[in-house]
């Protein structure tokens, strides 16, 4: 019924000349306008109207700028400017241009990752209905509930090679010009650590730790020499980055990138490059490196004399206590910093410094099981799907975005393990994109190969296994 009804409501839009794009692009116009005339001067409103009326317009007649638009958003986290969400708008925008232009629900992407999503959000519900102090829930389920809708609108609309290259580039443009942005103020105002537009150095390195691999494959894989001249500038200014935020467990992220990538790399030319830059950078690092970066990276040895290391290991304590009191339905999300002064006025304001324990306290064992198995899954999900592409001629290309995506996993989980954070932060953001990026892998190979089916399964083959191109 509801898959006719859509069908019924895209054909209707299609055959009337697409003339609703013009009152619903309208709306947003008026809307947006005015609250732009309200909050800013004539000059200012007049510069945004124009870069919103773009904007719009290029969303409704290329979906997927939309998504791309998003995600730039999201990471930099830009000021709710004369009171809109800016964010919401894209969005809302997106989805509609994607229903309208685009939707085909004999054609949208299965994956059981849509339902493991869907139970951890069934246990964030249940969580806030549940909550110790359910006022705190609402912003942060509603956060949630906008990544999930717009993991779906993802996966369904970056839906090629092209579309996913442009995604990749934009994630390292932005991440690189965060870095460079973060560094100017660390050199000229002279601030201690670079914190990225969310404002928390911790969270900012995990962020900049997953977007670092994504430089490196553009780096190895691409042929334009403009292209690998903008790849080398930005892997070192997102290097530069994660170390000036002064973050320890950024520092931990950086060194499990730089390792898994050493074991990958299979070509000997390669390898040598990325042994001179491994080189390079530890010799510049050397000179150039903060003091404080030193000092703060030898308490990783001797933790028991830091007080902010200490003050984490009592935040794992009061987890573990808030997991044994609520095991089920966990305190509620958004609760942990809020309620945890009453189990030890020490933590008080602060979140579990560990994702995994930040989870299983606020949403409960099933909740985070649920989350875990996201990250497991996609993991496994990955080496499968690489495994399969090496028996194909067409999809070998496609290898080096597997290694891409389990490389930025395993720097969430080593950096999540000592960046706690709630789940309208930056790097869990940038999480639910990874996962929506392996599913749209899995989509983009499955169209590649032949395979008609929206993800990919394992298949014997009695041949030989051919290697990918770089790794």
């Amino acid at each position: 019924m509801l898959e006719r009804l859509l069908i019924n409501i895209r054909l209707w839009f299609l055959t009337s000349s697409r003339v609703w794009i013009i009152p619903i692009g309208l709306i947003f116009f008026g809307l947006i306008s005015s609250f732009l005339f309200m909050s800013l001067s004539i000059k200012y409103a007049l510069i945004g109207i124009v870069g919103i009326t773009l904007t719009t317009v290029s969303i409704f007649f290329a979906p997927y700028l939309g998504v791309i638009l998003f995600y730039v958003f999201a990471f930099c986290a830009p000021e709710e400017l004369g009171g809109i969400p800016f964010s919401f708008a894209i969005i809302s925008m997106t989805t509609i241009a994607w229903v309208l232009r685009e939707l085909d629900p004999k054609k949208m992407v299965k994956s059981s990752q849509n339902r493991l999503i869907l139970v951890f959000w069934i246990t964030i519900v249940i969580s806030a209905i549940f909550a110790y102090k359910r006022e705190y829930c609402l912003t942060p389920l509603l956060d949630f509930t906008q990544m999930f809708i717009f993991y779906m609108v993802t996966i369904n609309l970056i839906n090629s090679e092209k579309k996913f290259h442009h995604l990749v580039w934009a994630i390292v443009i932005i991440f690189a010009l965060l870095s460079f942005k973060g560094m100017v103020s660390w050199a000229m105002d002279g601030i201690s650590r670079i914190s990225g537009a969310g404002g928390d150095d911790d969270h900012f390195a995990v962020a900049l730790c997953m977007a670092l691999p994504f430089s490196l494959y553009i780096l190895f894989t691409e042929r334009n020499g403009f292209k690998q001249m903008a790849a080398i500038l930005s892997f070192f200014l997102i290097i530069s980055g994660i170390i000036t935020t002064i973050s320890r467990g950024g520092f931990m992220g950086l060194g499990m990138v730089l390792f898994l990538f050493f074991l990958k790399v299979k070509k000997p030319a390669f390898l040598i490059i990325y042994l001179f830059f491994f080189v390079f950078i530890f010799l510049v690092g050397t000179l150039l490196m903060p003091k404080e970066y030193v000092e703060r990276m030898n308490t990783i040895s001797h933790y028991q004399d830091d007080g902010s290391a200490m003050t984490r290991i009592q935040c794992y304590h009061v987890g573990g206590r808030m997991m044994v009191e609520r095991p089920i339905t966990g305190i509620g999300i958004g609760n942990f910093n809020k309620i945890g002064h009453l189990y030890d006025s020490c933590i008080e304001g602060l979140v579990a410094h560990n994702v995994f324990i930040q989870v299983a306290s606020e949403c409960g064992i099933l909740g985070f099981l649920a989350f875990v198995g996201l990250i497991i899954s996609s993991m496994i999900r990955s080496f499968r799907l690489r495994e399969r592409l090496k028996t194909t001629h067409d999809g070998k290309k496609l290898i080096p975005f597997t290694h891409m995506l389990e490389v930025s996993f395993f720097a969430y989980v080593v950096c999540a393990s000592f960046c706690g954070s709630m789940l309208s932060e930056l790097d869990f953001e940038f999480l639910y994109l990874l996962i929506a990026m392996g599913v749209c892998l899995e989509n983009i190979a499955g169209q590649k190969i032949g395979n008609s089916s929206q993800h990919l399964t394992r298949e014997e083959n009695g041949g030989k296994m051919g290697t990918a191109p770089y790794f």
